[in-house]
């Protein structure tokens, strides 16, 4: 009995290699790749060298807002090579597991204003001396309870959202609260100012609009609820009529900045298959408008171009960008999902060169559980500089892709980097405002 069981058995491996054996294999066709509608192309990995002229480095004497202005475009900027550390001071609390400092710098009236892990605000002066601090805690509340936010300021004010939901004005001289609103939703999103309003997206997929000498609203847009929130979610992009809403469910919303009659909407969909990632919808780049174009990414692997004006896609690639994208020379600049610096051609999208960047911070895959964050990039003197969660701020040229340098962030960055009258300032994971120069 035991023979012929081992005789079938046999007979059907060899049945299943004589099969596999005959089976033929795949053909694949020439030609372009396109979407299912196939009216928008889907830009394929290319890889090529070519030149890139860029804009004169412009010096910047204020950083009011998350990406220095309201089109969350600073352009090509000035500093000097190669980066010397100035100073190092702590801001207050620094990250733990439960707590993240996820605000980028800002820079007005000869102050530097960062966020804490645990919703400190702290105003620092050029030279490292600390002017104030003001603990956003509601008294009700333990300072453990949330985190994140984000901050911009405009004349002599000071915005600052948190993830006790709500949005609070300071006196940048002193600390002094002027006004809170309540967002009854977390306030972990990054806010922008504009004219008289402030524009802003709470976690519960809500755009506002308030009046910057008050608070009060003046008007607002639901959102569709769904996709995971980011903490320290992106800045709306605003142009002389449109603020443009990034939501967690992977829409751009556009609407007329005074009324807030909704213009176009478009979705940013679309996700890399395999990766964890790609299970999260949520716009994450700041909106990065340049021209008449808006440049738009999610969390899971997509890139869009798109018309300011209408909504019209343009492009559409195959990368996510967890920080806004870097436009100039005719090349957008990001980091993709896959921590890969990346400079694609601004005109259709197409990949002209890409850097691995730092990674996953365990060798061995098994233990592949936490992924190195990078911030940036910042297009500074034909080099582009992203400062990044291992410990180090790497600079690449922005014609190869090679990196042409690095200097050590104590505890590595939490947020992405600003530069103002040539200082680079970061936060970084300990709790600690560097400056470089």
């Amino acid at each position: 009995m035991m023979l012929c069981r081992r005789s079938a058995l046999t007979a059907v491996l060899a049945a299943t290699t004589f099969l596999a054996g005959c089976a033929q294999q795949e053909v694949i066709l020439p030609g372009e790749r396109l979407t299912l509608r196939g009216d928008v192309p889907v830009v394929q990995d290319v890889n090529r060298s070519e030149a890139i002229s860029l804009p004169a480095a412009q010096n910047l004497t204020d950083w009011p807002q998350a990406q220095a202005n309201a089109r969350n475009n600073p352009g090509h900027l000035a500093v000097s090579y190669p980066l010397e550390p100035m100073f190092a001071v702590s801001i207050g609390a620094a990250e733990d597991r439960k707590h993240r400092i996820t605000a980028q710098p800002v820079f007005v009236d000869n102050r530097v204003f960062t966020l804490d892990s645990e919703a400190v605000v702290q105003a620092t002066a050029p030279d490292g001396r600390v002017l104030w601090r003001r603990d956003l805690t509601p008294i009700t509340d333990a300072t453990d309870q949330a985190s994140g936010g984000g901050l911009a300021a405009d004349g002599n004010i000071l915005y600052v959202s948190s993830g006790f939901g709500k949005l609070a004005a300071l006196d940048i001289a002193t600390g002094r609260v002027l006004w809170d609103q309540q967002l009854e939703a977390g306030g972990t999103g990054t806010p922008t100012v504009a004219g008289d309003l402030i524009y802003f997206v709470s976690s519960d997929n809500r755009a506002w609009a308030l009046d910057k000498a008050n608070g009060r609203i003046r008007w607002q847009l639901n959102g569709v609820e769904g996709g995971a929130t980011i903490v320290g979610g992106p800045a709306p992009a605003v142009t002389d009529q449109l603020v443009l809403f990034p939501f967690s469910n992977g829409d751009l919303v556009s609407a007329f900045r005074m009324g807030g009659v909704q213009r176009w909407t478009a979705s940013v969909s679309g996700s890399r298959n395999g990766a964890a990632l790609s299970q999260i919808s949520s716009i994450t780049g700041d909106p990065v408008i340049d021209g008449g174009i808006v440049y738009v990414s999610n969390h899971s692997g997509r890139v869009a171009a798109l018309n300011v004006d209408t909504g019209e896609r343009l492009w559409t690639a195959q990368e996510g960008a967890l920080s806004p994208v870097a436009v100039g020379g005719g090349s957008v600049f990001l980091i993709s999902d896959r921590n890969e610096l990346l400079r694609l051609d601004a005109a259709d999208g197409s990949r002209i060169w890409g850097t691995e960047l730092p990674n996953f911070t365990a060798r061995k895959p098994l233990k592949r559980a936490e992924v190195v964050a990078n911030f940036g990039p910042l297009l500074v003197n034909g080099q582009l500089l992203v400062a990044s969660s291992d410990g180090l701020m790497r600079s690449f040229d922005v014609t190869t892709g090679a990196q042409t340098g690095a200097v050590s962030v104590d505890g590595g960055a939490a947020a992405a980097p600003i530069v103002v009258n040539g200082v680079v300032y970061v936060v970084s994971r300990k709790g600690k405002l560097i400056a470089f120069r």
